[in-house]
């Protein structure tokens, strides 16, 4: 998706599908964890652009969720 609405949006592209990214974290149900993902998903599409790549941000996906939903709830 990425790399079609940056061919074709540039860097706007790349907000956009940031933005989807936020949103489709909507069931975490605050504002905060929308924005924080949107966030996230913004840093993911300047990585993926910047590299060419999808691995480094896949496994980085997969360590922050396996922090957040397996290991902190343990801890708070």
């Amino acid at each position: 998706m990425q790399y079609h609405a940056t061919r074709t949006m540039g860097f706007s592209g790349i907000i956009l599908v940031s933005a989807l990214f936020g949103f489709l974290h909507i069931g975490n149900l605050t504002v905060l964890d929308v924005l924080l993902a949107g966030g996230v998903g913004f840093i993911f599409s300047v990585v993926v652009r910047k590299t060419g790549s999808l691995y480094g941000v896949s496994i980085s996906h997969g360590v922050i969720n396996i922090v957040l939903f397996l290991i902190a709830p343990y801890y708070l």
